[in-house]
């Protein structure tokens, strides 16, 4: 009984370890000059230039073609993440500046309608700095 149990706990072993061979075997993609894709575990047709290798790091799954692209060196990348931040920066200053501008106008309107609630009278200065009252029919264009 007990070298039943060893025998079938192997067995179980082998039987649970080949699906993962299975999955660790390459897999190659390609398209055809019809524009078929293909998906196999063997290479493509002599023929096909450019392919795919699944299952594979992304340094070495890149094809021929691609693989020649221009990649940007550490100074570059960090180059380009310092400009995207200050753009980001320059953006958010501006939405600070938007915000407190129509904030500034929000206050100044309440505090110009509760004036008129109240029957106070609004009053402006003119180019020439003199504090002038607006009268009713201004008030109501207003």
């Amino acid at each position: 009984m007990k070298g039943f149990k060893v025998l079938a706990g192997a067995t179980l072993a082998v039987l649970l370890a080949i699906p993962a061979l299975s999955l660790a075997q390459q897999m190659y993609r390609w398209v055809d000059a019809d524009g078929e894709v293909y998906y196999s575990d063997q290479p493509p047709p002599p023929h096909i230039k450019e392919y795919r290798e699944l299952n594979r790091p992304s340094s070495t799954s890149e094809p021929a073609a691609e693989s020649n692209a221009p990649t940007q060196s550490l100074a570059d990348q960090e180059a380009d993440f310092q400009m995207r931040r200050a753009q980001e920066a320059e953006q958010e200053a501006k939405a600070e500046r938007l915000a407190a501008e129509r904030r500034q106008n929000c206050d100044l309107a309440r505090s110009q309608f509760n004036t008129v609630s109240a029957g106070g009278r609004i009053s402006r200065r003119n180019s020439a700095g003199e504090v002038v009252y607006l009268d009713d029919d201004e008030i109501a264009r207003e």
